[in-house]
């Protein structure tokens, strides 16, 4: 426990562990990844580490949820830039995919520029974009929706040129096991065992 404001609250790290022992499994991966996020600029520095976590975890035993929040966490990325990524992450790894890296680095037109999904061994590349990218008022910068489709078709066209095969899903596809699915065997990808359980 700590105190703030007079208020007695749980750390970050044992809210995050009852989340990931508690929630549904694409909310649960999400909130460990949020609290883990580094965002790529440097602008925000992340709530916790793993290591707290798995510390924190270890101090609660034994607790209802336990196993499951433990695989929860061990999933659990820094690199995750949304929870359609987050949730996309999920399906990715239920339906038994390859683990794809993520926040991979590629030059476009002399800058570098980082995709949600990298299969390097099948040299293909996955996007998962929510509306707020083309209509958030923050995330569009003071540009118009048309200038951010088009920055972003000037992009994707240049990692394109890099790459074997490209798709691009929006938070529906990705929080949707079997409409993702659909998509990435288009790209070619193998699918093997589930890597991730339902718990």
């Amino acid at each position: 426990m700590t105190e703030r404001d007079g208020v007695l609250l749980t750390t970050v790290g044992r809210t995050v562990v009852d989340l990931a022992a508690t929630m549904d499994l694409k909310s649960a991966v999400a909130a460990v990844d949020r609290a883990l996020a580094v965002d790529r600029f440097g602008r925000v520095l992340p709530l916790t580490t793993k290591e707290e976590l798995f510390d924190t975890w270890e101090r609660m035993l034994p607790f209802r949820g336990s196993v499951r929040a433990r695989a929860i966490i061990d999933f659990g990325t820094h690199l995750s830039g949304s929870s359609s990524e987050s949730g996309s992450r999920v399906n990715i790894a239920l339906s038994g995919f390859p683990v794809p890296e993520l926040q991979h680095r590629f030059e476009v037109d002399g800058r570098a520029v980082e995709t949600d999904f990298f299969w390097r061994d099948y040299d293909s590349v996955g996007e998962c974009d929510g509306a707020g990218k083309y209509f958030d008022p923050v995330m569009l910068g003071g540009r118009t929706p048309a200038e951010v489709v088009y920055a972003e078709k000037l992009r994707e066209d240049g990692i394109r040129r890099q790459v074997r095969a490209f798709t691009r899903w929006d938070t529906a596809t990705g929080l949707n096991q079997y409409r993702l699915r659909a998509r990435l065997l288009q790209l070619g990808l193998p699918v093997g065992p589930s890597r991730l359980n339902r718990g």
